[in-house]
């Protein structure tokens, strides 16, 4: 009886984290659908110039949420939604977003936002307004 029991345990965690990695791999792909990299010079001459941030803040930020999040930081783009960001780390039980605030905290000494940014450009520009790095 207990073999059975074990067996059956160790069937049921190996099928949560194959529901959860392929929940993960869905949410991410449905994130990033139809994207194609764009060089991080190129998305801050199209993009990042009219918002008025360095590219030193510009891109040590996307690296940031590309390394919290496990997702190349060419195929995010400034009008993302941090929600979005979020909702995908919920399938990790919040390892990105905690990732993610530690290292704003650690790199830029943010620990707090005055204003909640809702997208990357929103969150690019707040931390180069706290910091005054730029």
């Amino acid at each position: 009886m207990m073999q059975v029991s074990g067996w059956f345990v160790g069937a049921f965690i190996i099928a949560a984290v194959a529901v959860v990695t392929a929940a993960r791999w869905l949410s991410k792909r449905n994130i990033l659908s139809g994207r194609k990299p764009i060089s991080l010079v190129e998305m801050y001459q199209q993009d990042a110039t009219s918002i008025g941030v360095s590219y030193e803040v510009f891109e040590k930020v996307l690296d940031v949420i590309g390394q919290a999040y496990r997702v190349d930081p060419r195929m995010l783009r400034l009008s993302d939604k941090l929600k979005a960001l979020y909702d995908l780390d919920s399938w990790d039980l919040g390892e990105g977003t905690e990732e993610l605030n530690e290292r704003v905290a650690k790199d830029f000494g943010i620990v707090h936002f005055e204003t909640e940014p809702k997208t990357i450009a929103e969150l690019i520009s707040e931390i180069e307004r706290q910091t005054g790095v730029g």
